[in-house]
């Protein structure tokens, strides 16, 4: 294929090379996705569905409220989260944990 991909094949027409071409990038992205992409991505989602498994309730929770607090402050500027009330060092939004 590498030949007809080049160029260089006895019978190349105008359709050998982009053909051919076409059928190396196909075969590297099926072995990428094959060997590499799709078993990383299954490792990983492993992980991450073990590490919540193990987790207790109340984390879980906390994890929870944390992301709905992130969504509803993505919608304002650095400005405008700068000037929000801070809390002290020992103070906790969560006063039941």
């Amino acid at each position: 294929m590498l030949p007809l991909a080049m160029g260089k094949g006895e019978f190349v027409a105008g359709l050998g090379a982009p053909f051919a071409i076409t059928v190396i990038g196909g075969l590297t992205m099926s072995t990428l996705l094959t060997l590499v992409i799709i078993p990383t991505l299954y490792s990983g989602l492993e992980d991450a569905l073990r590490r919540l498994r193990t987790q207790s309730v109340g984390m879980k929770i906390l994890q929870l409220t944390g992301m709905v607090a992130d969504k509803a402050l993505s919608g304002y500027s650095a400005v405008q989260l700068a000037s929000f009330p801070r809390m002290s060092a020992g103070e906790s939004i969560y006063p039941f944990f």
